[in-house]
């Protein structure tokens, strides 16, 4: 038995477009028939579900391509063979290292909050670290009510009409969008495909936080929204910051995002305004 592709999207619950995605990647396989339509075996959704498993988990697609060969069933169980541990201990050490940044970070909030002294808690700075992060802030006013524009930017998947970056960015959990709502999203920079996964911190109903994050770089996007006339005032705020080797970039990095925030605030200004 065989799929077209839009009853595969709608058995593995993804787009059209991500399946696309993950085939040009490498990562499905699939015929023509004689009418020249995509064609998938049925068991291709039980891969697409091991593809997001492992997507959800951290992993990019290329490491994703290496990993599937050991995935079985459909929660993505791995065998563990020698470079797949291999895998996971460099996630695991990641993790383990953002989980104590975050520890540190959350005793410092902890402290503010109680009006202690919150440099005996407080994350050491390294001098170097400064000069490593790239602020990009844009100010802008739209038509729709601050209401209309935070339910309409609260989900990432939208990035892909209003950030001229993103090529593809898929919701990896599921429910309504709240704090805690995870996408992979894939991007090209300046030639430079890159693939980040993004978490909502913070929503609230002026302001949304994304943070996203892969083995190079980090994203916070801050996009705060006041009321402005029978519209809205939009700050979309993005704080880069470029991790080990990726450092010496840090100076090309700030003129080329200076140039993606303003197509961002183009782009963004005419999606709002037709909502």
């Amino acid at each position: 038995m065989t799929m077209l592709i839009g009853e595969l999207a709608e058995q593995s619950g993804t787009t059209r477009r991500m399946l696309r995605y993950y085939e040009d990647v490498g990562l499905l396989t699939s015929r023509r028939d004689p009418n020249g339509y995509r064609v998938y075996d049925e068991d291709t959704t039980t891969r697409v579900s091991q593809i997001r498993t492992l997507l959800e988990a951290g992993f990019g697609t290329r490491t994703v391509g290496r990993l599937l060969p050991c995935a079985r069933g459909p929660e993505a169980h791995l065998e563990i063979c020698p470079t797949v541990a291999a895998e996971m201990r460099r996630v695991l050490d990641t993790l383990e290292t953002d989980i104590a940044r975050l520890d540190q970070q959350r005793g410092t909030v902890r402290a503010l909050l109680s009006g202690e002294d919150a440099r005996q808690d407080a994350v050491p700075v390294v001098p170097s670290q400064a000069g490593d992060m790239t602020t990009i802030s844009r100010t802008f006013t739209v038509e729709p009510s601050p209401q209309t524009v935070i339910d309409y930017l609260k989900d990432f998947e939208h990035a892909e009409e209003w950030d001229p970056g993103t090529e593809t960015c898929e919701r990896i959990d599921s429910g309504p969008v709240a704090v805690g709502s995870r996408w992979h999203n894939v991007s090209k920079i300046a030639g430079i495909t890159t693939e980040l996964v993004y978490e909502l911190k913070e929503l609230t109903d002026d302001r949304i936080v994304l943070f996203g994050e892969n083995e190079t770089a980090t994203s916070t996007d801050t996009i705060t929204v006041t009321p402005h006339g029978s519209g809205s005032e939009v700050t979309y705020e993005a704080d880069i910051v470029l991790k080990g080797a990726a450092k010496l970039g840090t100076p090309v990095v700030k003129l080329v995002f200076e140039k993606i925030g303003t197509d961002t605030e183009g782009d963004m200004t005419q999606v709002l305004n037709r909502l």
